[in-house]
């Protein structure tokens, strides 16, 4: 009698090896204050990442709270590296002009996007160094969509009290990010204050957390300029606006007037 085997073609069982997570995106690197880091001394990148397999490339704005004139202030830094199938990312930068190099290392956590990490970021060479500290970093999810929401009265100019206003928002974000890792957004801006109403194309730029976009229109009345300065959630369910600015004020008829608002945009 002849006895089957184990492990038989068609019972076999393989588990595949581990694949190493695609960080293709919006990320915000930075030392973390939390640790102790002074924030004002803090560094901080601004900008995307791209996978190749579990090769890493990424665009992104620099800056070096410590001395940013002379040591990076929205300076466009490259840099490269490699990430395994354990999630652990080495990013480092080639020589900047002021002499001195970037690394970043993390363990990327999360079993799908948006991914998040904690690790080490330093700056080494010359009077521009930044001694290795603890870093965070956070991956934000296209925020294109439509998001509403109920914004209070700010405390620039007027009205500072008064009737809430009724908030929308249509956005694009691109998802090829431009030269220096910012990714480009456009879309339809709406508000209802009172009976004073507007609509206005807005547009701008998403970088790590921020989200700032600019209108300029000409309503019935007068040109109008829209100022959003708001960050999103890493998955992109909601955007705040630490400040909306109109100049001159929604429906007034003193073009030196401006008001301010701000509240939280939902994804509908």
């Amino acid at each position: 009698m002849i006895v089957a085997g184990c492990g038989s073609p068609g019972n076999s069982s393989v588990t595949p090896p581990p694949v190493a997570p695609d960080l293709t995106g919006n990320w915000q690197i930075q030392s973390n204050p939390a640790s102790g880091t002074n924030p004002l001394t803090a560094i901080a990148l601004l900008g995307a990442l791209e996978s190749n397999g579990n090769q890493v490339s990424g665009t992104f704005r620099f800056t070096n709270l410590s001395d940013p004139t002379t040591c990076g202030l929205d300076q466009v830094v490259t840099l490269t590296g490699a990430v395994d199938s354990n999630g652990n990312l080495t990013l480092t930068s080639s020589t900047l002009p002021n002499g001195t190099t970037i690394k970043a290392q993390m363990a990327i956590s999360g079993a799908q996007p948006p991914y998040a990490g904690a690790g080490t970021i330093e700056v080494d060479g010359t009077t521009c160094t930044f001694a290795t500290a603890p870093s965070i970093g956070e991956q934000f999810l296209n925020t294109s969509g439509a998001y509403a929401g109920t914004f209070t009265p700010g405390t620039l100019g007027s009205p500072s009290t008064g009737p809430s206003a009724a908030v929308s928002l249509t956005l694009t974000q691109l998802a090829i990010p431009g030269p220096d890792g910012q990714f480009a957004a456009n879309g339809t801006i709406n508000y209802q204050i009172g009976s004073c109403s507007g609509s206005a194309p807005i547009s701008g730029d998403v970088s790590g957390v921020g989200v700032t976009l600019l209108s300029e229109s000409t309503p019935p009345a007068s040109p109008q300029v829209l100022t959003f300065i708001g960050t999103s959630n890493p998955a992109a369910t909601a955007i705040s606006a630490g400040a909306l600015i109109f100049v001159p004020a929604p429906c007034s008829s003193d073009p030196t007037s401006n008001a301010s608002y701000y509240g939280q945009l939902n994804r509908q």
